[in-house]
């Protein structure tokens, strides 16, 4: 999909690294100088890659940011490169709920909510009311790659 971009050049390059891995909708519309709700129905539609966290009308569209500049650099015709690997490399292999909230972008609690639905993978540690979250860090990497490239 191309959206009008020439190649990135040094400053946009940089500009996108300031970002967080992973984006909301309202930064993808920044990068992208689209509306928010625009972003939202292309990936929606499937021609911008994203995936939804959280359910029902809550759920939000987060974004891969490598995915992002893969959208922003290409031109028609030309095929994708390979994104490089996801790695998170600041996060331990096993996460906490609010690890897992900051990279997501969201609240704890929608994170629990989430695994408790099932919608994220994750195990409890402890039991009862003091029992806590965790979640192995290559799942939440699968779920941010699983993300179809753009048509």
């Amino acid at each position: 999909m191309w959206l009008g971009f020439a190649d990135m050049n040094d400053r946009e390059a940089e500009a996108l690294a300031s970002y967080p891995e992973v984006l909301n909708a309202g930064e993808v519309a920044e990068i992208l100088r689209l509306d928010q709700r625009t972003v939202a129905a292309m990936a929606g539609q499937g021609t911008l890659p994203g995936f939804k966290v959280g359910a029902g009308p809550r759920a939000r569209w987060r974004f891969d940011r490598r995915r992002i500049a893969a959208v922003q650099e290409s031109a028609p015709q030309q095929p994708a490169r390979p994104l490089p690997p996801l790695e998170l490399k600041t996060y331990p292999d096993v996460l906490r709920t609010g690890e897992v909230a900051a990279i997501l972008r969201m609240e704890a609690p929608t994170v629990a909510a989430m695994a408790v639905a099932g919608t994220l993978k994750g195990f409890k540690v402890g039991a009862g009311p003091k029992a806590q979250w965790r979640f192995h860090k290559r799942h939440l990497v699968d779920l941010i790659e699983s993300t179809p490239p753009a048509q």
